[in-house]
């Protein structure tokens, strides 16, 4: 089974990379692994507590987005087609989708 990470932000764009990652699936078994790179603007209190609180938040809350974004674009779980999301919180785009790709042993970023 190929793993493929497909990088979104919601856009049109990132749009046709999932559509593209789909006809890839139809030749052969695939492991999807939905990345959104995004940097909540959240407020850092003295004690951490509210800022971690509110991490958490922004993080549920992404993956619920990512997950409607998905299914609204047609893609589902199949014997084939295995469906993997992933939230990271970092300015730094490219540096996380880098590490999520290794962890995630991908053969393709699309």
């Amino acid at each position: 089974m190929k793993t493929i990470i497909i990088p979104t932000d919601f856009s049109e764009n990132a749009s046709v990379a999932v559509n593209l990652a789909l006809r890839i699936n139809q030749e052969i078994a695939c492991r999807f692994v939905f990345v959104n790179v995004s940097q909540p603007e959240i407020p850092v209190t003295l004690t951490g507590k509210q800022h971690s609180e509110a991490i958490e938040a922004f993080i549920i809350n992404k993956e619920k987005e990512l997950k409607e974004y998905t299914a609204k674009l047609g893609v589902t779980a199949l014997p084939k087609r295995e469906i993997v999301y992933v939230i990271r919180t970092s300015p730094l785009v490219s540096e996380s989708l880098c590490e999520v790709a290794k962890q995630q042993k991908a053969d393709l970023i699309i």
